[in-house]
């Protein structure tokens, strides 16, 4: 059995893969020639975290044909991320980087996860490294170096470029995330207030119809005849097609949403558009569905609780988008044409 003592076998540590080592059959040969005082190394020899150059290696004590076999077994492959690091935490998450190696020493520098840097020195518990601008120090076990961070960076699948920054740009980062939530926040209360004033409107407009109809009889009760394709008719009442109608146009939408269909047909009523419900409804060009057979099926279906419930309080005077006339899906919303508009679920009510 070879003894090495432990110093001797700091000596055999191999920084990288021998290129050129001599042969064990040529070592063998050569080992009494007085002309081969010991092997060559092309890649140096670790020693007390330094790499010995060849020079160095030739001053040192001559090295044995078994000693060879042992740095051979030894022999650690190079890689590129030798003398540079790794952080080996999410890369949404950052690093400290600290003045000293000390839990409680100055924060001098942040660097996320993934992000690359060079090694100066390790100690324990703590590495020295340079990223960026910033050098200090940062816990060994968030690192990875050599083949592990070479290894790591292959699993990653993306290219490895950022570095750390300094405090003060991390401060500022940070302060400007804060202004942009604030900026967000205030934007929100703004749009809720404005909403609020919508509403209000809305509601004022709503009374200001209900009282300049109130004094007009109600057409809950109008009848409307409808051909069942069987040479005979069936007979319903307003509330009970509108019902139908708001199923067919915003079945899916919210309750406000089939309210405001509602409270459309009402208002084209109001405004002259037709003199009963039914003439709003069966007017050309306003609801293709009442012509092309959509609405003769969810007639003979029947609305859901929903639509009958918004179609009964939009015919007593609820309204919940003020005068707006028209509406259709905000994907085909053209902004530029409306002089006033209120957006509900997917429907968008307007006036010209």
């Amino acid at each position: 059995m070879i003894q090495i003592t432990k110093d001797r076998m700091n000596k055999l540590i191999i920084a990288g893969a021998f290129a050129s080592v001599l042969s064990l059959s040529a070592l063998s040969m050569n080992m009494e020639s007085k002309g081969v005082q010991k092997a060559e190394l092309t890649t140096g020899i670790i020693t007390e975290n330094k790499v010995l150059t060849n020079a160095e290696i030739r001053s040192d004590e001559f090295l044995s044909l078994e000693e060879h076999w042992v740095a051979l077994s030894l022999a650690v492959p190079k890689s590129v991320y030798d003398g540079k690091i790794i952080v080996n935490i999410d890369d949404s998450e950052m690093l400290n980087i600290r003045m000293e190696a000390d839990a409680e020493s100055e924060i001098v520098g942040k660097i996320y996860g993934m992000s690359y840097g060079d090694l100066l020195e390790t100690s324990g518990e703590w590495t020295k490294i340079s990223s960026g601008e910033v050098i200090g120090y940062v816990k060994t076990e968030y690192i990875l170096t050599g083949i592990a961070a070479e290894e790591k960076a292959v699993s990653y699948g993306k290219e490895i470029t950022t570095t750390a920054i300094t405090k003060a740009a991390y401060d500022e980062m940070v302060a400007e995330y804060i202004k942009a939530q604030e900026e967000k926040e205030a934007a929100a209360k703004a749009e809720e207030a404005r909403k609020a004033e919508e509403a209000k409107k809305a509601a004022e407009q709503a009374q200001a119809i209900q009282n300049v109809t109130s004094s007009k009889p109600q057409q809950t009760e109008q009848t409307t005849q409808v051909d069942n394709g069987q040479n005979s008719t069936v007979t319903y009442d307003d509330e009970y097609l509108l019902a139908c109608l708001i199923h067919m146009e915003a079945g899916s939408e919210s309750y406000e949403g089939q309210l405001a269909v509602g409270a459309v047909v009402v208002n084209r009523r109001n405004q002259g558009y037709g003199s009963t419900i039914r003439d709003v409804i069966y007017a050309k060009g306003q609801f293709p569905g009442a012509h092309n057979g959509l609405l003769d099926k969810r007639l003979a279906q029947g609305p859901n609780e929903s639509c009958l419930r918004a179609a009964r309080e939009a015919l007593s005077g609820v309204n919940n988008i003020g005068n707006m006339l028209f509406f259709h899906n905000v994907r085909y919303a053209n902004y530029s044409k409306y002089s006033e508009y209120v957006i509900i679920g997917n429907h968008i009510f307007f006036r010209y």
